[in-house]
């Protein structure tokens, strides 16, 4: 992928970092799931400082059905209402990462880029990446019902 296609998808830990740092508009996202080959969780409650918790197959796709497939899309004002609560905004860049290799954070990527956020990313190598970067990391959390000052 050429250099400027891929910063339009994937930031690395030091770029992400540094906008943090400069006072950029970032919206950073944990995409929490387990991994249904495995059966897994790969988060162990440590996170970027200020990332948003959410849960993949709650927040990023409605329920299986038979029209729908296994993992449909949500309903869009469904996702609106969550997007809300967890501060979107379109005009600031939002950078979702997972605990282990960001297939479900390409899934948030995905939906939140077919809701109409134009400037999503993927924080490349999730976040085993950041872990690896000696970045910092936190164990607080936040949710729309126990807001987390950032």
């Amino acid at each position: 992928m050429a250099d400027a296609q891929r910063s339009l998808v994937l930031l690395t830990p030091v770029e992400l970092d540094a906008m943090r740092k400069s006072g950029a508009d970032v919206t950073v996202i944990a995409v929490h799931s387990v991994n249904p080959y495995t059966g897994q969780v790969p988060f162990d409650g440590r996170r970027i400082p200020g990332a948003i918790d959410t849960e993949a197959y709650r927040d990023f796709q409605s329920a299986a059905s038979y029209e729908g497939g296994q993992r449909p899309l949500p309903e869009i004002a469904v996702l609106q209402e969550k997007a809300r609560a967890w501060g979107l905004r379109k005009e600031s860049t939002i950078v979702v990462y997972d605990g282990d290799r960001s297939m479900t954070a390409a899934r948030a990527w995905w939906v939140l880029k077919w809701a109409g956020f134009s400037d999503v990313r993927v924080l490349d190598g999730a976040f085993p990446a950041w872990l690896a970067s000696g970045l910092p990391v936190s164990t607080e959390w936040w949710s729309p019902s126990r807001p987390m000052s950032r």
